[in-house]
């Protein structure tokens, strides 16, 4: 495949924030979020690179290695044209938190907390919510210790955020999901409102401890989205005893 020359973004990791420095390039472009974060915000062709011992896995496409597994390199493919947006990704063995990369110019708020409401804690494990094809689609659909490899346990925060474009014909952002588990979040979760968009609520869920003797317990959960046009969708979380 012939790709453009183009810059290459390196990546370290320094007391645990992603540091970009600049190597047989000319330019490494940042950008603020909505939310205040300071985010890479390549263009179509260019390559970013983590330093080993750093792998990291795209829960949406903004890669054309795609999302199937932990890379260490990342062709970046969307498009400058096809507008804003945000994509995330976890590092191999929970080595980073709340990375992101966005493209494109944002014109939607996507922020750290639900607007109006507390603060999330800090993630331990993060998922992500699109619309495709009509529908809304969890990665990964559902959270477990093998997908992460890091154990999913009662402490522990699951933290969802949303993937994709503003507009076109890929996956898309779903910018006001409201997640709700079987049988009610704080059978769950210590947090009740789990939502993205206006009001009170947290993106997270922070695990509770599992009970009657159980070693390992699944619980699905459904979200819904008042104003993307997405049909509802569905996941799990799979927590572990400690």
């Amino acid at each position: 495949m012939n790709r453009p020359r183009t810059c290459t973004l390196f990546l370290l990791l320094l007391l645990g924030a992603a540091v970009v420095f600049q190597s047989a390039c000319t330019i490494i472009h940042v950008a603020v979020a909505a939310n205040g974060k300071i985010v890479l915000h390549p263009k179509h062709g260019e390559i970013i690179k983590w330093a080993p011992p750093i792998q990291v896995r795209f829960l949406g496409p903004l890669c054309e290695e795609g999302t199937a597994g932990f890379i260490s390199q990342c062709h970046v493919a969307i498009k400058d044209n096809q507008g804003y947006g945000a994509y995330h990704y976890i590092c191999r063995k929970g080595l980073c938190s709340d990375p992101e990369v966005d493209v494109g110019t944002s014109t939607l708020l996507h922020g750290q907390a639900v607007a109006g409401g507390p603060p999330d804690p800090p993630a331990d494990f993060q998922a992500s919510f699109s619309c495709v094809g009509g529908t809304i689609v969890a990665t990964p659909p559902d959270v477990t210790s093998d997908f992460y490899e890091v154990p999913v346990i009662a402490t522990k925060v699951v933290q969802w955020v949303t993937d994709g474009q503003e507009s076109g014909n890929g996956p898309l952002l779903v910018p006001d999901w409201v997640l709700t588990f079987d049988g009610g979040n704080t059978g769950v979760c210590n947090e009740s409102d789990i939502k993205e968009g206006t009001g009170t609520g947290h993106r997270s869920c922070t695990l509770k401890a599992l009970t009657g003797g159980a070693t390992t317990k699944t619980f699905p959960y459904k979200v819904t989205s008042a104003s993307s046009a997405c049909n509802p969708g569905k996941g799990t979380v799979v927590e572990t005893a400690q």
